[in-house]
């Protein structure tokens, strides 16, 4: 198991809203000199399924990752379970102004130093682009 945490800076409804929106996703879950996202396809709540299309910056691959949303508590958690049998669980915590974010990975690759260091890159992009935005609105 691979257990990940982070503190954004930034309220929990700005959290929530990047965690949870198909645009934002799409947003944040690119890594600039790495790959694109360039396409989020789905339905974001509990029981709809989902898929990001990702393509190497070098243009030298490409990936689909697909996945099922099992559960949301609205402004609380989200588990989601991926394609390659990797199940991932965010959980949000209010911390006055900023929000404790943990993201628990099970599964396929769950004790890979490669998967830990892709997930602390994903939760790292996320954490970015909800403080660019809050910076922004504020």
């Amino acid at each position: 198991m691979i257990v990940l945490n982070i503190r954004i800076n930034a309220s929990l409804e700005t959290t929530w809203l990047v965690l949870t929106q198909p645009a934002a996703i799409q947003r944040w879950a690119t890594n600039p000199g790495g790959w694109r996202c360039l396409s989020y396809t789905g339905h974001f709540m509990e029981g709809g399924n989902f898929k990001l299309l990702l393509k190497g910056e070098a243009g030298n691959w490409h990936a689909s990752i697909q996945g099922h949303v099992d559960q949301i508590i609205p402004y609380r958690k989200v588990s989601i379970a991926i394609n390659g049998g990797e199940r991932i669980t965010v959980t949000l915590m209010p911390q006055g102004e900023q929000v404790s974010c943990e993201c628990c990975v099970t599964g396929a690759m769950d004790d890979s130093v490669f998967s830990k260091n892709i997930h602390r890159l994903i939760l790292t992009r996320l954490k970015d682009y909800i403080e660019q935005l809050a910076r922004l609105a504020g």
